[in-house]
């Protein structure tokens, strides 16, 4: 059974996945900022989220309860959503957010290939920092990698 919960199936444009998730690879949110950033400054829809019951201890990663503008008490879940930014670049964006899993990684793993293919993502994007012990005066280290040593040899990473 899939845990991808569709709300509509676009018709992209050569999509890119862009993937990050706020956890041990997100350091003062800078891979879940900047998926943010781009959902906020570009017309950003969400077209599905990944069901978070079998990814989460609920004990550990807690669901929020608000109050609506109607005045209705609701229950936030921890979510992993996706987005899709179509635009008239050669290629739309398909975005992947959320808190990262706290079990289950195989099947969610296998959610997040759903999500790429079911779109026709022709490449997936992870985003994440870590924490260094580099001041501010001094640039930081980028790393990266990639799937294959020709992509590697065109991104530079070799």
């Amino acid at each position: 059974m899939s845990e991808v919960v569709w709300g509509e199936a676009p018709s992209l444009q050569r999509p890119l996945l862009v993937v990050a998730f706020q956890g041990l690879f997100d350091a003062g949110e800078c891979a879940t900022g900047a998926i943010d950033w781009i959902i906020n400054h570009h017309k950003a829809r969400r077209i599905a989220h990944i069901d978070p019951e079998e990814f989460y201890d609920f004990q550990e990663v807690r669901p929020e309860v608000y109050i609506n503008e109607e005045g209705d008490r609701l229950v936030r879940w921890p979510s992993l959503d996706v987005h899709v930014i179509e635009n008239n670049l050669s290629h739309d964006l398909v975005l992947l957010q959320g808190i990262e899993p706290r079990m289950r990684w195989r099947t969610f793993c296998e959610s997040v290939v759903e999500i790429a293919t079911d779109t026709n993502c022709e490449m997936v994007v992870t985003l994440g920092a870590m924490a260094a012990g580099v001041p501010h005066t001094r640039p930081s280290e980028v790393k990266g990698s990639a799937a294959t040593p020709e992509l590697a040899r065109r991104l530079g990473f070799d």
